[in-house]
């Protein structure tokens, strides 16, 4: 899987612009075998990886791995918190959803 943030939704309005400001994670299997992989990839936010900076000095990166156990919420930053899910060897039942902002905007209507 691809490692990235959440922050925009690709929509917009006549007026303004929405984006996601909370991403949540609601994990609804019950008795998960972490053999079956699926864990939430979670990276600090001062890691200093390639996808992040171009600097030459790396920090190693920091990550949180949050196994898909039933009853597990998820919360973060959407725009400051890069996360990936890691492969996927079951079915994974999950919620997922954001919670975005409105932004009022002068746009043309038309």
């Amino acid at each position: 899987k691809l490692r990235g943030r959440s922050s925009s939704d690709g929509g917009s309005f006549c007026g303004g612009r929405t984006r996601r400001v909370v991403s949540f994670v609601l994990y609804l299997n019950r008795a998960w075998d972490e053999a079956n992989g699926g864990k939430l990839r979670i990276y600090a936010a001062h890691d200093h990886s390639p996808s992040s900076s171009s600097s030459s000095q790396q920090s190693p990166a920091h990550v949180e791995d949050i196994v898909p156990e039933g009853g597990t919420l998820v919360m973060f930053m959407s725009g400051d918190v890069e996360h990936m899910v890691c492969e996927t060897f079951a079915e994974r039942q999950c919620i997922v959803g954001w919670f975005n902002e409105y932004r009022e905007e002068r746009v043309p209507c038309g």
